[in-house]
């Protein structure tokens, strides 16, 4: 195969036994192997004939069945004889005309030819014995010269049988690739036509082939990518890494036969440092055999948009339609964390329940779409006001919430409840009116004032219900 390879030109092998031959009818046999190169691709040099080679087409001869369709019937008492080689030996015999070996020293006349047939050498070798003499009458002019002829036709027969051997090769390579080559285009109309882009990892050389939509979804110049698998694992997101690569090693623990394959997840970082979301899919197609995994191959689909859409309906499901602040859903998630988190670490955190004074008559006065301009401009001073750290949602109408994790003083909570009510106290500019409301606020501490959602939420209310009852725009603690 590698001579194949390297001169460009059918080569045969030496003397094999066909693996489908049974045990007790195998007979010796050959193989004529062609090189096939990468369509369009230099091949001049041996360096660029390894470089572009891209497989072998190969023909299987059995000695028996070749040799019995050179010539019909046998000459008497001439026994031909083809070894591998140019040392004659019985482990290097391919070939015997008859049952019984005539010994050389024992024949009457020896004929021996050597051959170069597609780069391997062979020995002809012909023994006539006294049948073939006395089937010349003792005329040994005649006798010699049958010799001679008989060797020589089987020489250009045999010349010719490969000869037609190598042709028969050359169309069968031809088909093959032409079939190859629809078969990978139907397939690349399949995968592409759907946004896939194909890969082909070898887990020996770490090399990664990929296809023409693979470099188009990572942005990536063709003839610029290195083509490794460090290359692709160096660009998924730390945070998914881990749960992508423990999906590769089930995979490649997977026994041959099993139909071993992974599926993840993740983003990847593309050529121009974006990120993008994509379906990753593989399967082993090959192991070696210590039953180790040699290929895999799969796909890539940019799920972005999908992603995004499910982004956007998630921070609908969580997030409050008119502010855009977190709603009761969502704030009551990360209020369990806190209450976790508390727990676990000895801290304290604040609950402040907030609650606008005078609402209702800007609704009445000036309509529902101003009163919900209004809801908004007060939803960006409370995020103004309150720490990175902090969470504030609306829980409907015009009441809002507000959590504020690791407080090292209840102080902290009072002053940062007194700089919302002061900043929601100065006049809201919408249009051309100038609107003026103010807030009562109520405030909880963990764990002084309750240990858990419900209790901690009842403190809250109760405060701001007082701050309501005391006159509102003030701030009260439970």
């Amino acid at each position: 195969m590698e001579r194949a390879r390297d001169s460009g030109m059918a080569a045969l092998s030496g003397k094999v036994q066909l693996k489908v031959d049974a045990a007790d009818n195998a007979q010796p046999a050959f193989i004529m192997y062609l090189p096939i190169y990468a369509r369009g691709q230099p091949r001049e040099t041996i360096a660029q004939r390894r470089a572009n080679l891209v497989g072998w087409v190969y023909a299987a001869f059995r000695m028996n069945d070749l040799m019995a369709s050179l010539y019909g019937e046998k000459v008497p008492g001439v026994t031909v004889e083809i070894h591998d080689g140019i040392a004659p030996s019985p482990a290097a015999l391919l070939y015997r005309s008859s049952l019984i070996e005539i010994p050389a020293d024992h024949a009457l006349l020896n004929a021996e030819e050597y051959l170069v047939i597609a780069g391997h050498n062979w020995t002809l070798s012909m023994h006539a014995d006294e049948e073939f003499k006395s089937h010349f009458n003792n005329d040994a002019a005649p006798l010699i010269a049958s010799t001679g002829v008989v060797l020589s036709l089987l020489l250009a027969i045999l010349a010719w049988l490969l000869s037609s051997g190598r042709a028969h090769a050359l169309k069968l390579a031809a088909t093959m690739t032409r079939e190859l080559r629809e078969s990978e285009q139907r397939w690349a109309f399949a995968l592409e036509g759907a946004g896939d882009g194909v890969w082909d990892w070898n887990l020996q050389t770490r090399v990664a082939i990929t296809s023409r939509r693979w470099n188009e979804i990572v942005g990536c110049d063709e003839a610029g990518f290195t083509r490794t698998i460090d290359d692709w694992e160096s660009r998924i997101a730390p945070d998914d890494k881990l749960e992508v690569m423990a999906a590769i090693k089930a995979c490649l623990a997977s026994p041959p036969g099993k139909h071993a394959t992974c599926v993840a997840e993740h983003r990847l970082r593309c050529y121009d440092g974006s990120w993008k979301w994509v379906l990753f899919r593989g399967m082993i197609i090959e192991w070696d055999k210590k039953d180790q995994p040699l290929r895999i191959i799969g796909t890539i689909t940019d799920i972005s948009e999908r992603k995004a859409t499910e982004e956007r309906i998630r921070h609908m499901a969580q997030h409050d339609a008119l502010t855009n602040l977190p709603n009761r859903a969502l704030f009551s998630d990360r209020l369990q964390h806190e209450l976790v988190a508390a727990k676990r670490n000895r801290e304290r955190f604040a609950l402040i329940f907030l609650d606008l004074d005078n609402f209702k008559p800007i609704n009445d006065n000036h309509g529902h779409g101003m009163g919900d301009r209004l809801l908004q401009a007060v939803a960006r001073r409370l995020e103004e006001s309150i720490r990175a750290s902090d969470t504030a949602g609306r829980i409907g109408g015009d009441e809002f919430i507000i959590l504020l994790p690791k407080l090292h003083l209840a102080e902290d909570a009072l002053n940062l409840a007194e700089k919302i009510r002061l900043n929601l106290q100065r006049p809201f500019a919408i249009d051309e009116h100038e609107l003026n409301i103010s807030c009562s606020l109520g405030i909880a501490i963990y764990p002084e004032n309750g240990s858990d959602e419900v209790t901690l939420t009842k403190s809250a209310d109760q405060a701001l219900y007082r701050a309501k009852e005391e006159g509102r725009n003030k701030v009260v603690s439970a």
